[in-house]
């Protein structure tokens, strides 16, 4: 409080404040506004309630930010979000329903997020997984899109300690024809999991998905990484856990717990990880300081690019390593990357790849790349990369023509934002079924948000986006990667296409 005194001086207030330095339940007068410990909210507003003059209002923060990972679609409305959501969320009819009697319910707040959820659908598609667990089920809103997802002799356990939520979403499991698909295991998870264990499951799933109470995530992670195969995935919910994770003194429940295991994985060389969240600049920096591994030759590179008059067009190091762990999972052998620049994601993705890998690196000029060069060569992966200095165009028509349509893995389009209608198109011949084509910049630094946009490439990307909703080729996960408040400055946005034809 000392330090904002000065300012209620100046501005000529301080008059006005009478300071109680006690408990609020005790000082609890003509207190319309409050913003403290969490736990004594429902105290400070009876006692509010019974102080305040009819008409008076109060006002209390932190009702729902706090405790709700942004990227939450039902629960904000920033305009980059619902704009991600608007041109990406792709939900069916029943899944919709489901999901609106969730909302209704008291503890709506608790079902996972619909964007989170479609990532996991395409992700489980992608690895073509068929033997899933999902520990924590609510209404069972994430169980529907993993069944729908799953093919027809899909199983996926589902744990949890009750049927009482359950029982929401089991007419729509029905309804979607996946019911047959789901093993309920109502008793604690840590128990469905020893059981599988014993059972002889061990190395057979392929997908796992924790969202349940935060106290047990660390025994669940243990007993998971001994259930999944090698390449299977593991995904875990709430990880930053409502920005809790910035506050070394947090007594909210559940938080030291998603600390200490953060801090775990963050050196647990047994995985690669990824950390994904949409937030503000102290849970982005968290994120990158808890997941974020360069090798010492990624570094220096990242390091020499960004000393680069033009270094901001390098690709954010959490895409890359995002791309490179999808790389792994989809067992890719053959990648194109159109836009190089000095070669930072390339030399990601050539680590990622098998000895015999390839990469079509795609530029029209070698003035930056001749920078990454060294580092491809230091790295031993120079081999896997294919330079083509040329238009992008011309590159994808020679291959198509030499007939390579259907052969690669991943494509990676990071140019000219003009062309990218054109790349997507002719990636979507070159890529094979169930594989990844991902398009950096998709929300072009905020300006798809105005439709009279003249900044360059911005009516290209505005028509892309509506072109891609509604392409029926394809599904897709379109996300955010960083900071909220570098939104409107070319802050990394991605969009991730999965082929299913």
């Amino acid at each position: 409080m000392a330090i904002g005194k000065p300012y209620w001086k100046e501005a000529g207030i301080e008059h006005k404040i009478d300071v109680r330095i006690q408990p609020a339940e005790k000082t609890l007068g003509n207190l319309h506004i409050f913003d403290a410990d969490k736990e004594g909210y429902v105290m400070y507003y009876e006692k509010s309630l019974q102080l305040l003059k009819k008409g008076g209002m109060i006002a209390i923060d932190n009702i729902i930010m706090d405790f709700v990972p942004k990227g939450k679609s039902s629960y904000t409305d920033d305009p980059l979000i619902k704009y991600t959501t608007d041109h990406s969320l792709r939900l069916l009819p029943v899944q919709e329903k489901l999901r609106d009697e969730t909302l209704k319910h008291p503890r709506g707040i608790m079902m996972g997020a619909p964007e989170v959820g479609q990532f996991l659908q395409l992700i489980i598609r992608a690895i073509n997984a068929k033997k899933v667990i999902e520990i924590g089920v609510f209404t069972g809103f994430s169980t529907l899109g993993f069944g729908l997802a799953l093919p027809e002799d899909g199983r996926i356990i589902a744990c949890d300690v009750s049927e009482e939520f359950m029982a929401i979403g089991k007419p729509y499991w029905k309804e979607a024809g996946i019911e047959d698909k789901i093993d309920v295991r109502i008793q604690s998870a840590d128990k469905t999991l020893d059981e599988l264990l014993i059972n002889g499951e061990a190395g057979s799933f392929d997908f796992v998905f924790i969202d349940a109470d935060k106290e047990g995530y660390d025994s669940y992670y243990e007993k998971s990484l001994q259930l999944i195969r090698k390449r299977g995935i593991i995904a875990i919910d709430n990880v930053l856990w409502g920005r809790t994770v910035l506050d070394e003194n947090s007594t909210f429940h559940g938080a030291s717990e998603i600390k200490q295991l953060n801090e775990k994985l963050k050196n647990d060389h047994r995985i690669d990880l990824s950390m994904l969240t949409i937030g503000d600049d102290p849970i982005t920096k968290y994120v990158t300081d808890s997941s974020l591994r360069l090798l010492p030759v990624q570094e220096r590179l990242k390091k020499e690019t960004l000393s680069q008059p033009l270094g901001s067009m390098m690709g954010a190091p959490e895409i890359c390593q995002l791309l490179q762990n999808l790389i792994r999972v989809i067992n890719a052998k053959r990648v194109i990357e159109i836009g190089v620049f000095t070669g930072f994601s390339t030399l990601g993705f050539g680590l990622a790849l098998p000895e015999d890998g390839q990469i079509i690196a795609c530029d029209v000029s070698e003035k930056f790349m001749d920078i990454g060069k060294p580092y491809w060569k230091e790295a031993g992966i120079e081999h896997k990369i294919d330079i083509r200095i040329q238009p992008a165009d011309k590159t994808l028509d020679e291959l198509l023509k030499n007939g390579k349509a259907g052969s690669f893995d991943l494509v990676f389009i990071d140019a000219d934002k003009e062309g990218y209608d054109s790349y997507f198109e002719k990636s979507l011949q070159l890529i094979r079924k169930g594989g990844i084509i991902a398009l950096d910049n998709v929300l072009w630094g905020g300006a798809v948000l105005d439709k009279n946009s003249t900044r360059e490439g911005a009516q290209a990307i505005i028509k892309l986006n509506e072109k891609l909703r509604n392409d029926q080729r394809i599904e897709i996960s379109m996300f955010t990667i960083g900071d909220e408040k570098k939104i409107y400055s070319d802050h990394p946005f991605l969009m991730l296409i999965y082929i299913e034809f």
